[in-house]
């Protein structure tokens, strides 16, 4: 999306120098939130539909009387962002030239954090806000207003039916809410909004059945233009061409595993012999549609055994270095940079944590050439975690026992994820264990990317900073004779690089 945003940039700035000003497309927002003084407000919106990324827009910190104030220039239509405080985020929708101003209700995110911060983070409630008008008062209108209103009455009438529909095959709470919104909503022109309506009622419909793949197909895709910055549509088209390579008839899944894999065949090739078979299909008429479904599809079957993962991710490449569509160059390098991170589980690089001094220690630095890393997410407040304790407790009398290959072949690293730092420090203080123990320095998304928020965690690393496993035995359930087996490991290696090569 920033690739997109800047080319689009540049193009209008050549065109039209005379009639575009730069400050055309300045976003603002300005408001205050309660609770979060000191904290950083953070203003993202997502990188394209494949990838899982963002751009970040903006960031700043809010001040002592709660105020903050963001702004960003890679805005050129409407598009959906979201503001993020620590680890709860909101939803706007902003538009080219406009001024966002919006009071945030108070919350305690110290309390909070204290308590909740571990839990999986869809289950956050998402931060309240209202949009004000310059003089302070709600606004009651405009484009926010109106999809926080029809989301509103989408949460009430479909959410609770979700099961009834799917699994008994009621369409009535559907028809009811499309009924809804017609007479509430049915004689407004916003464009936008009118479209963010169609397609999550047209996800609705696909979803209960109310219509068929030909009936949606020819009123809300045929002949209509692609807007990648609607959530609604986007979310409707994954829908609608969800699994494509194993469900279409038009190129089943063995034939895609044929073409992926085939020796002979050049990465053009490949991409020649998949596009033409999807344009077979009715439904694919338009170029750009089909190689966003192409995209789509591909990153589904990513990861997918039957694949040779390499001709994929060539085929990917060259289709990125010679699409037309911009949008989808910027989203293929994105789509491949993830899937290069996630491939490697290159994880422990590049994390701050800090010693029981407050001095800041790189995660890096703690890993020593040709050793294992036993890394283990505690939590001090043992009323949190009663099997915190328990462990490191066996943990430390294994480690007195341990034979000298075992001390040589790994290094333990504890980790505290308790918020206040004063209870890490007491508690490090009076274990005194004979290993690092760290404070986790509030790195919450490495904590959840890593899957260690569910204490005692326990994860293995390498050398690099590769995540070996990271469902690793506990003390309590046989680490004894995992730690015997990779100083075994380690003095294989030290042999076999000791032995004179022939």
């Amino acid at each position: 999306m920033r690739l997109a945003n800047k080319a689009v940039g540049i193009v209008l700035g050549c065109l039209l120098p005379l009639l575009v000003a730069a400050s055309d497309y300045t976003v603002k927002i300005y408001g205050t939130a309660k609770g979060a003084e000191g904290r950083e407000v953070v203003w993202r919106a997502d990188a394209d539909p494949f990838s899982m990324r963002y751009v970040e827009l903006d960031r700043c910190r809010i001040d002592e009387d709660g105020r903050f104030e963001l702004q960003t220039d890679e805005v050129r239509d409407i598009l959906p962002t979201y503001l993020v405080i620590d680890y709860y985020s909101t939803g706007l929708f902003v538009q080219v030239g406009h001024t966002y101003r919006l009071q945030m209700a108070e919350f305690d995110y110290h309390i909070d954090e204290t308590c909740n911060a571990f839990i999986p983070s869809g289950q956050f409630p998402a931060l309240q806000y209202v949009l004000c008008d310059t003089a302070g008062n709600p606004q009651k209108d405009g484009l926010n207003a109106l999809i926080g209103q029809y989301s509103y009455w989408y949460s009430r009438m479909v959410e609770p039916n979700f099961e009834r529909i799917n699994i008994q095959g009621d369409t009535r709470p559907v028809s009811a809410f499309i009924r809804l919104a017609d007479s509430l909503y049915g004689k407004l022109e916003d464009p936008y909004f009118k479209a963010y309506r169609d397609y999550t009622e047209a996800d609705l419909k696909s979803f209960s059945g109310l219509a068929s793949r030909k009936e949606l197909y020819a009123q809300y895709i045929e002949g209509k233009p692609l807007n990648e910055h609607n959530p609604a549509q986007v979310a409707f088209l994954k829908s609608y061409y969800a699994d494509y390579f194993q469900n279409n008839r038009f190129l089943p899944f063995a034939q895609v595993a044929r073409i992926l894999n085939r020796e002979d065949f050049t990465d053009r090739q490949r991409l020649s012999c998949l596009a033409d078979s999807m344009g077979l299909d009715y439904s694919l008429k338009s170029e750009r549609l089909r190689e966003w479904v192409l995209i789509n599809a591909c990153a589904e079957i990513w990861g997918d055994e039957r694949i040779d993962a390499g001709k994929l991710q060539g085929m990917l490449q060259y289709l990125q270095q010679n699409t037309k569509f911009f949008t989808h160059a910027a989203a293929l390098k994105n789509l491949m940079e993830a899937k290069e991170q996630a491939d490697s589980r290159h994880y422990f690089t590049g994390i701050a944590l800090l010693d029981s001094a407050g001095n800041t220690v790189m995660v890096d630095d703690l890993l020593e050439k040709d050793k294992f890393h036993y890394f283990v997410f505690v939590r001090a407040g043992y009323e949190q975690c009663p099997s915190c304790r328990e462990e490191a407790d066996l943990l430390n009398k294994l480690w007195q026992s341990a034979e000298a290959p075992v001390k040589a072949a790994v290094k333990i690293v504890f980790v505290n994820c308790d918020y206040p730092f004063a209870a890490y420090f007491h508690d490090a203080a009076r274990r005194r264990y004979p290993w690092p123990y760290l404070h986790f320095n509030g790195n919450i998304d490495w904590i959840r990317t890593i899957d260690a928020a569910r204490f005692p965690a326990f994860v293995l690393v390498d050398d690099k900073g590769n995540i070996l496993d990271s469902g690793f035995n506990a003390p309590s359930k046989g680490l004894k004779a995992r730690f015997e087996q990779m100083g075994r490991l380690k003095a294989r290696k030290e042999q076999a690089e000791s032995d004179p090569k022939e």
